[in-house]
């Protein structure tokens, strides 16, 4: 169900549609299509802002997985309509504006998709600079791009091991100064502080690992949002998240996985909302940065 809006409506959306976008209520997510970045986008598309009442602006990142992207805001739209009162104009399979309703008027709520290869500085430098001419500075920008196979120091892989840090490492702290020098040149603090939640991984503090590069990058971003967040502060704040055992990859075997079930200390996998409501909570929280919160059952101290 598509619906065009007039330019007179269009006219009467204006106001309130400027003050949201004054107003910061933009959430940015790298890796967004899938697994738990799918989730995380969900939850914010549907999650009103209290000091506002409406909902949030979703700019999603992808690469490799744009279908997944697109089918992903479409079935947010439809169910939408579905629920609540609303009208849908799709721009293209990339970009849908929800006009939704509160006690203060009509406002557009936009979703938009961002295709970029985080390994191409070239291709991260453009997608920075159409989120930021479509949205301003976001809200919430969440690192959650990643990539993840087995390497080690026998067969090193120099392309993959550039690849993990460009993904994990580069790619964070370029988004971040890239934010970062726009707040401070724009001389004014927005009005919701920006907060940057970069999704890390609880096995930072293993020795061993089957997959060097990746482990050895999100420990190198682990340390990272340390030093970001007094870089940035008192203007950005900068957390990370350490899940565990929250979703499978596909080419792990279930003897592996029941094993490791056992191991952890709540003896229960983790689910996407534990991750959701860790992300909350920093969000949330205006007085917490630098700090990394384990959303792992306890694993990290066995």
């Amino acid at each position: 169900m598509n619906s065009k809006i007039d330019s007179k409506n269009n006219t009467q959306y204006q106001n309130s549609q400027e003050n949201f976008q004054k107003n910061n209520h933009t959430i940015f997510i790298t890796g967004g299509s899938k697994r738990i970045g799918s989730e995380i986008v969900k939850y914010f598309a549907y999650q009103n802002n209290n000091s506002s009442n409406m909902y949030y602006n979703i700019a999603l990142h992808c690469h490799q997985s744009l279908k997944d992207a697109q089918e992903l805001i479409s079935n947010i739209s439809n169910d939408k309509i579905k629920f609540h009162e609303c009208v849908i104009n799709k721009k293209s399979a990339n970009e849908i504006h929800i006009v939704n309703k509160n006690q203060l008027g009509n406002y557009i709520q936009k979703f938009k998709i961002y295709q970029a290869d985080l390994f191409n500085l070239k291709h991260t430098n453009n997608m920075l600079l159409e989120v930021y001419n479509d949205f301003n500075i976001p809200c919430l920008i969440i690192n959650n791009a990643s990539i993840f196979k087995e390497s080690n120091l026998l067969n090193f892989d120099e392309e993959d091991f550039d690849k993990n840090f460009a993904i994990h490492v580069k790619s964070p702290i370029k988004i971040g100064s890239f934010f970062y020098e726009k707040l401070i040149s724009s001389q004014t603090l927005n009005q919701n502080q920006p907060c940057i939640i970069n999704i890390c991984d609880s096995n930072i503090v293993r020795g061993s690992t089957k997959y060097f590069n990746y482990l050895l990058s999100k420990k190198t971003l682990a340390s990272a949002t340390e030093l970001l967040s007094t870089q940035f502060a008192p203007s950005i704040r900068v957390n990370s998240i350490m899940p565990g055992y929250i979703l499978a990859s596909q080419d792990e075997d279930t003897e592996y996985l029941n094993k490791l079930e056992n191991k952890i200390p709540m003896k229960q996998k983790g689910s996407f909302t534990d991750i959701i409501f860790a992300i909350d909570f920093l969000f949330c929280s205006k007085y917490i940065t630098g700090q990394s919160i384990f959303v792992d059952g306890g694993m990290k101290l066995v």
